[in-house]
């Protein structure tokens, strides 16, 4: 099968990387603003090219986008699949660990305990999926965690919030440099259909995700915070 393909897909929409390694239904779309249109579907068979491959969050659908140029296609056999792999002990998920969202330059400068207990353990896991998520939607690029769980101690030594979301291991504040700035950052999550708590662009140096409790509704609060009034919606300093 060989045509040319004219697709340009910069930052997709709710998708993540990641080639056709099972037998779906692949779909060519091109993106027109911000939406991706179908423009070719192919069968659903084992196929193969020099292209970008995505697949689209919550489907089995795969979508390719390539240059201008002839592609060819050929059918070829799947790989076995690979054995599910073993998450290593502090590794919450395949990119996040338990260290990283409990590590704290001032806990470890001042000696405060950051232990988080239990409960506070699992919301740190349902956050690590979350942050799997976001950082699908931001390209696959590794996130920069500036602050996750906050012990009480840690929290009033910074001068957190007296009911901030990390002392219960619910709220992480990360930027992402290799996908854009903060405020893009936060756009792009601001877009997608997440069921976060709060999403705030604070000081234009870091986004805060935090998530509601189990068996709370999210809120999905987005805002933007340069010191005073939290302000609601994402804007640029001034």
């Amino acid at each position: 099968m060989n045509f040319s393909a004219s697709v340009r897909v910069i930052r997709p929409l709710n998708i993540r990387s990641g080639g056709p390694f099972t037998s779906q239904p692949i779909v060519r779309r091109e993106e027109i603003g911000a939406l991706l249109q179908v423009v070719e579907i192919l069968p659903g068979e084992p196929i193969k090219g020099e292209s970008n491959w995505y697949r689209e969050e919550g489907t089995g659908h795969f979508f390719w986008a390539s240059p201008t140029t002839p592609v060819s296609y050929q059918r070829q056999e799947l790989p076995a699949s690979p054995p599910p792999k073993i998450l290593m002990e502090g590794q919450l998920t395949a990119h996040f660990t338990l260290d990283e969202l409990l590590f704290s330059q001032t806990a470890t400068r001042h000696q405060i305990d950051n232990t988080p207990n239990a409960e506070e353990k699992e919301n740190l896991r349902r956050l690590a999926e979350m942050l799997e998520i976001a950082r699908a939607l931001l390209g696959g690029v590794p996130m920069r965690i500036s602050s996750g769980y906050r012990s009480p101690d840690l929290n009033q030594a910074i001068g957190g919030a007296k009911n901030s979301a990390h002392m219960k291991g619910l709220a992480a504040d990360f930027s992402a440099p290799g996908f854009g700035t903060v405020l893009e950052t936060a756009r792009r999550l601001a877009a997608a259909d997440l069921d976060f708590d709060q999403l705030i662009n604070e000081h234009g140096r870091w986004v805060h995700l935090g998530l509601a409790g189990s068996g709370v509704t999210p809120r999905k609060q987005v805002l933007s915070y340069y010191g005073g009034a939290y302000l609601p919606g994402l804007r640029a300093p001034g």
